[in-house]
């Protein structure tokens, strides 16, 4: 799970109903006792398994796998980084998940 600075926000997996196999990558309130999603990825590609992946692929997106390693769902960025500069993936508290790179050429080290 990822939890954003302020800890008012989680990426994780989530089930929507504890009777159903489907498996999602989902944003939601964290103080919440009561979950509230405010995002979900894989809304209509879910994973049937406990196997799913959130990864860098090569293209330097988010890419979530399912349990035979084929790309469920992908971020797209409008952004190019050199294959050297390190990114993160960032939860912030405005619920935006983004990838950042390390520039100090760029003030806008967003991605996607």
């Amino acid at each position: 799970m990822l939890v954003s600075t302020g800890k008012s926000f989680k990426l994780g997996f989530l089930n929507p109903s504890n009777s159903s196999r489907n498996r999602y990558l989902g944003i939601w309130f964290n103080k919440i006792s009561n979950r509230t999603v405010v995002w979900v990825t894989n809304i209509n590609h879910p994973l049937i398994d406990s196997s799913g992946i959130l990864k860098l692929n090569e293209n330097r997106n988010l890419a979530l796998l399912n349990g035979t390693n084929s790309v469920i769902w992908s971020s797209s960025s409008s952004k190019h980084t050199k294959a050297d500069d390190p990114l993160i993936a960032q939860l912030l508290d405005s619920d935006n998940l983004v990838l950042r790179y390390e520039s100090y050429n760029d003030p806008e080290n967003y991605i996607w």
